[in-house]
C-alpha cells in the first residue's frame, strides 16, 4: 500500500520499483488513471512492467483545464501505449510512454536523451534555444529532439520560438516524424493562446494558424498506426476549432472525407473532436443528427462528459446561450451524462458572454446543490457575476451574496499562485465599491477576458452607472 501511495510522488518510476509497482497494483485490483502531478499514458499491467523514462508532461507545464478534461475522460478512451487494436480489459495503471513504441515512430535514439531532458526542463525561450543550438553544434539531434523543443514551446506558449525551432530543423536537414508533426500542430494551437492561463487568443497568431497547420500536414510521412493517425486528426481538428475561419472548416471537412478512406478507424476522442468542429462553425443540424444517432444505438461513440463541456463551450463562444442550454438538456438528460465543475463552468460562460449574470448565480447554486466543488473557472465566473449584480443594484442582499462568493472562491483560487492572482482584482473592486460606489464604472468590474468581451461590455456607459439597476 505504501508503494501505491508513492505513485504520486515517485515518478519517474524506474527498474525494480516500476516492476513492483505494477505487481502491487495488479494484485490490489487497483485502477489509477490520472495522477495529480502529471498527465501520463495508461499502461496495461501484465506481470512485469518495463523501466520508465522521464515524464515530459509535467504538472507545471500542463494547463489546469487540460488536466481536468483528461481526468474526466472515461476509461475506455485510454489505450495502452505500444499496443494496437482492441481495448484493454485488464486493470490499468498510469505509466510513461513505451520507449520502444516511441522510438519506432519519432526517430528517437538513446544518444539524444540528455538533449531532450534539457529542452523539456528549459525555463525560458532563451535557455531552450541555447540548448537546441548546442545540440545542433554537437550533432546530437534527431526528430525527437526538435519534437521535445516544440512541445516545450507549446507548454510555454512561445510562438516566435516555436517557428524558430521549426526553421532550425529545416536548416539542419532533419526530416520530421509523424509523431513530431502531431506535437507541432498541438503546440501551434497552444501558442495561439498567448497568456499564461491560455484564455486570450492572440489575433495575429490566429490568422497564421491555418497556413502553418496545412504546411505541417505534409511535412512527414503517413501515420504508421491508428493511434498516431487519431492523434494527427485530433490535433488538426483542434487547430480548425481555434482558427475560426471558413477555410479552416473546409479543411476539416476535407480531412473527414479523407479519413473515411483510410484503413484505421477513428477513436472516441477524435470522433468527438470533429463533432466539436461542427458545433464551432454553427452546423447545429449535423451535431443534432450525431446526438440522435448515438441515442438510438448507431455505430457512433456516445457523448461523454468531455464532449458535453466542449459543445457547450462552442455555443458559448457564439453567445448562443439558448443553444448551450439545449445541448446541456439533450446530453445530460437524454444520454445520462453527469456533468462536473468544468462543464458547469462552460455553461456559466455561455451566460456570461451573453450578458446574463443572474443565470450564472442559479447555475453555480445548482452545481453546489449537487455537491460539486467549484473549480477555478466556475469560481471566477461566479464571483464576477455577483460583482456585476452588486454594481448594478448596490442592494445589501447582493453585497452579502458577493462576500459569500468571494469567501467560497478564495480557497479554490489560492491552490496555486497563478490562480490566486485572479482574486486580487475582485477584492480591490469590492473595496472601492464600498468606499466610493459612484467612482466605479461598469468596465471596472468586468474582470477577466471573458467578461471584457461579453455583451455587458457593449452596454452604453451612461445607461449602466453604479446602482442604476441596469440589470
Amino acid at each position: 500500500s505504501r508503494l501505491v501511495r508513492r505513485v504520486h510522488s515517485s515518478f519517474p518510476l524506474r527498474g525494480a520499483l516500476a516492476s513492483r509497482m505494477a505487481r502491487v497494483a495488479r494484485l490490489a485490483n487497483l485502477e489509477m488513471r490520472i495522477a495529480p502531478r502529471s498527465v501520463l499514458h495508461v499502461w496495461r499491467v501484465s506481470g512485469v512492467a518495463p523501466a520508465a523514462r522521464f515524464i515530459t508532461a509535467r504538472a507545471s507545464q500542463v494547463g489546469r483545464a487540460e488536466r481536468e478534461r483528461k481526468m474526466q475522460r472515461p476509461k475506455e478512451d485510454f489505450r495502452a501505449p505500444g499496443r494496437s487494436g482492441g481495448r484493454n480489459t485488464s486493470d490499468n495503471v498510469l505509466f510513461p510512454t513505451s520507449v520502444a513504441r516511441a522510438s519506432e515512430n519519432d526517430g528517437r535514439t538513446g544518444k539524444t536523451s540528455e538533449q531532450r531532458r534539457q529542452l523539456q526542463m528549459s525555463k525560458t525561450p532563451t535557455e531552450l534555444m541555447c540548448h537546441l543550438r548546442s545540440a545542433v553544434t554537437q550533432d546530437l539531434i534527431d526528430a525527437s529532439v526538435f519534437a521535445a523543443a516544440m512541445q516545450r514551446c507549446g507548454q510555454g506558449r512561445w510562438w516566435d520560438v516555436l517557428e524558430e525551432v521549426r526553421t532550425l530543423q529545416i536548416v539542419a536537414h532533419i526530416a520530421a516524424s509523424p509523431i513530431q508533426r502531431n506535437i507541432y500542430l498541438t503546440a501551434l494551437v497552444r501558442c495561439v493562446k498567448g497568456n499564461e492561463d491560455g484564455a486570450q487568443v492572440v489575433p495575429s497568431r490566429q490568422r497564421e494558424l491555418l497556413r502553418l497547420g496545412r504546411e505541417a500536414w505534409g511535412s512527414a510521412g503517413p501515420a504508421p498506426d491508428a493511434d498516431t493517425l487519431n492523434s494527427l486528426l485530433g490535433a488538426a481538428w483542434n487547430l480548425c476549432i481555434v482558427a475560426r475561419e471558413d477555410a479552416a472548416l473546409q479543411w476539416a471537412e476535407e480531412l473527414w472525407s479523407w479519413v473515411q478512406r483510410q484503413r484505421f478507424e477513428l477513436n472516441t476522442v477524435t470522433h468527438h473532436t470533429f463533432v466539436v468542429v461542427l458545433e464551432t462553425y454553427n452546423l447545429q443540424e449535423r451535431v443534432d443528427n450525431f446526438l440522435s444517432e448515438a441515442a438510438h444505438g448507431a455505430a457512433v461513440p456516445a457523448p461523454n462528459v468531455v464532449l458535453l463541456g466542449a459543445l457547450v463551450n462552442a455555443a458559448a463562444e457564439r453567445r448562443q446561450w439558448q443553444r448551450a442550454e439545449e445541448l446541456w438538456s439533450r446530453i445530460v438528460s437524454g444520454h445520462a451524462v453527469e456533468p462536473h465543475a468544468i462543464q458547469y463552468a462552460a455553461r456559466a460562460k455561455a451566460h456570461l458572454l451573453s450578458g446574463r449574470p443572474h443565470d450564472i448565480v442559479h447555475i453555480a447554486a445548482e452545481a453546489l446543490a449537487k455537491g460539486i466543488q467549484l473549480n477555478t473557472s466556475l469560481a471566477e465566473i461566479y464571483v464576477h457575476a455577483c460583482l456585476v449584480l452588486y454594481h448594478s443594484s448596490l442592494a445589501p442582499a447582493d453585497l452579502v451574496r458577493l462576500d459569500a462568493a468571494i469567501e467560497m472562491a478564495g480557497p479554490v483560487w489560492k491552490q496555486s499562485h497563478q490562480e490566486g492572482k485572479k482574486l486580487m482584482p475582485a477584492l480591490q473592486a469590492v473595496d472601492v465599491l464600498r468606499r466610493d460606489p459612484s467612482s466605479v464604472a461598469l468596465r471596472d468590474v468586468l474582470l477577466g477576458w471573458n467578461a471584457r468581451r461579453s455583451a455587458l461590455a457593449e452596454l452604453p456607459p451612461a445607461a449602466c452607472r453604479t446602482g442604476m439597476g441596469y440589470l
